[in-house]
């Protein structure tokens, strides 16, 4: 398994534990599945790059919360995002989410995705 499959479990463990009334579920683009399987996901969303995780509660000015889990370091020493497609993409994606009223950030490590997700969940 890998280190951001294990991180974003832990993740939903938490959220089970501290939030069991809040719903959340996982984006499955990063799971290992047939080739059959990867087709009819792939037909099933509008593109790539969506965060791992979703939790179904508005607060405040924000619909829900998106989270895209990073097991390591995605910055470069001066705060800037690494130099990377990918994670150039799914920053890309992390703005028009929020355009649309979402509040989708990067998370790394499980202190810090703790942390997003607690204090996007104070209220409740």
């Amino acid at each position: 398994m890998k280190n951001e499959t294990q991180l974003q479990i832990a993740i939903c463990n938490y959220l089970k534990l501290q939030y069991p009334g809040v719903i959340f579920f996982s984006e499955p683009s990063g799971l290992r599945v047939s080739i059959g399987q990867a087709v009819q996901l792939k037909k099933m969303r509008s593109q790539g790059k969506l965060p791992d995780l979703f939790i179904a509660e508005a607060q405040g000015l924000y619909h829900g919360l998106f989270i895209e889990i990073k097991a390591v370091s995605i910055h470069k020493i001066d705060g800037t995002l690494k130099k990377n497609e990918h994670l150039e993409a799914q920053s890309n994606m992390l703005t028009l989410l929020n355009e649309r009223g979402y509040f989708a950030v990067f998370g790394v490590g499980f202190d810090d995705c703790k942390k997003i997700v607690d204090d996007y969940l104070k209220i409740i």
